[in-house]
């Protein structure tokens, strides 16, 4: 993920009553990502963007509607075209872990759909392409 300068990389769901982890190093990233498949189901599900993706990610926030045990009625999440979602997974289901984004083609068919977000034509697209193709690469080569 910081083999390109500057990344933005954040969980994709926080823990409810939490504020979204932030991602500012290697380090910070592997830690974490270490803890959540540490058991033999576990998973990992965070959202990457780029500068030269020129994408700007929108922080959302979701109304929980069943309390958590530390009575926790909101939780944070990510919203943008372009965004990479990796999400990797442990143990019997390490197969399912993937690499994905939005194709511009997509991102336009949805745009009316979702207002508060900066149109699709802000984001490079043959940037995002590029970052999830070399992201998938490294994924598929490390197992």
């Amino acid at each position: 993920m910081f083999a390109k300068p500057e990344p933005f990389v954040v969980e994709a769901y926080s823990t409810p009553g939490e504020e979204p982890l932030f991602f500012r190093s290697p380090q910070a990233l592997a830690d974490y990502v270490q803890l959540q498949l540490a058991t033999p189901r576990g998973s990992a599900f965070f959202f990457v963007v780029y500068p030269d993706m020129l994408g700007v990610p929108v922080q959302q926030t979701i109304r929980v509607k069943t309390p958590s045990p530390v009575n926790a009625q909101i939780r944070f999440t990510w919203s943008g075209w372009g965004l990479i979602s990796v999400q990797l997974y442990s143990g019997d289901r390490v197969g399912m872990s993937r690499i994905t984004a939005n194709s511009s083609k997509r991102a336009a068919a949805w745009a009316s759909t979702y207002p508060e977000l900066r149109p699709p034509e802000t984001w490079d697209w043959k940037a995002v392409e590029r970052h999830v193709r070399r992201l998938q690469r490294i994924l598929k080569n490390s197992g």
